[in-house]
């Protein structure tokens, strides 16, 4: 029979933000994390890595290394995850795009590029396409992709050649790990319903089509594209239509909350439900971890030495931003914040 305390435990759900190639911080912040869960409480919890975890950072390497070693370390089900628009414009690049068939794309990759972009993308012919998120990252400078070619010893120089150089020097654990990365992740408990995705959720698209197609990781669904541009998926990628809190998401009264989180938008936040988490950017120094949030507690901890534990008690009051946050907040149409 399960114990009041160990069910507590398999309730909880730990949501960690950009790692952005950051071994050591990524290592610190696990650490911390132990120290304020316990060792028994973390190995029962449902842990969810909201992406962006390659690119800025040193080690893109040693992190996925890492990251593929504490998922076959902890019991199969309680570890997730997401693909960032870094980790995306990755797999695109190598041919291990994180859709069910990467091989057998449900749309032609060569039509996800704008004709009017005439520069700032890797040009060359790929046999099958290539989606363009993954020819922008090879181009180096918007994603700051040299840091993940350097991890792997191979030389980035904008050539053809680089490609089949990274292909060759990126292990198979690391290919299949990108491959199976989620679009999103979904959890129900006791306390409400929790929806993690890497940037957020398009206030300008319904959300039960959105799910189903994050969901089933569909390159070709309208329903996910920043617009009309197929070239971008606004879940992974977006700023300000996805920053607020889905409309749809907002609780009825009798119902359990409904909670969204995510990474990627460089400054972190708990404003009611919508939880953001990535206080680094990338770019972590003292004052701007690498952070995680402990549910339904609201603890956030950061990658310093100390842990720099922090729990919002009030939901409706957000923490300061830091150095690095975003435009002020916005609200979709038709919600209230």
């Amino acid at each position: 029979e399960t114990s009041p305390a160990a069910e507590t435990s398999h309730q909880k759900l730990v949501a960690i933000g950009d790692l952005h190639g950051n071994l050591e911080e990524a290592k610190q912040l696990w650490l911390n994390i132990e120290s304020r869960m316990g060792a028994e409480d973390l190995d029962a919890a449902t842990v969810v890595f909201l992406g962006d975890y390659c690119d800025r950072g040193p080690d893109t390497r040693g992190v996925l290394d890492w990251l593929v070693q504490l998922r076959d370390g902890r019991a199969a089900g309680t570890t997730h995850f997401l693909a960032g628009n870094h980790d995306f414009g990755f797999a695109a690049f190598i041919g291990m795009l994180p859709i069910d068939k990467p091989h057998q794309p449900p749309l032609d990759l060569e039509t996800t590029k704008n004709p009017r972009f005439t520069s700032g993308y890797w040009p060359y012919p790929v046999v099958g396409g290539m989606h363009y998120q993954g020819r922008r990252w090879a181009e180096g400078y918007t994603y700051n992709s040299d840091s993940a070619f350097a991890s792997y010893g191979v030389q980035f120089d904008g050539s053809f050649e680089m490609r089949d150089r990274l292909i060759k020097a990126v292990p198979h654990s690391h290919k299949d790990f990108l491959q199976r990365m989620l679009w999103v992740h979904e959890a129900d408990r006791t306390w409400g319903r929790v929806v993690c995705v890497h940037a957020g959720l398009n206030c300008e698209s319904p959300l039960a089509p959105q799910l189903a197609a994050l969901k089933a990781r569909d390159l070709s669904a309208s329903c996910l594209f920043a617009g009309s541009d197929s070239g971008r998926i606004a879940a992974m990628s977006e700023r300000r239509s996805v920053e607020p809190m889905h409309p749809e998401l907002t609780s009825l009264e009798g119902e359990r909350p409904s909670w969204l989180v995510s990474g990627h938008h460089g400054f972190t936040s708990l404003e009611g439900k919508r939880l953001i988490i990535d206080a680094s950017g990338g770019l972590p120094a003292p004052g701007r971890p690498i952070q995680a949030v402990i549910l339904p507690e609201r603890a956030v901890v950061g990658s310093d030495p100390t842990g720099a534990f922090r729990q919002s008690s009030d939901p409706g009051t957000p923490p300061p931003r830091g150095a690095g946050e975003a435009a002020p907040r916005l609200a979709c149409k038709g919600q209230r914040m």
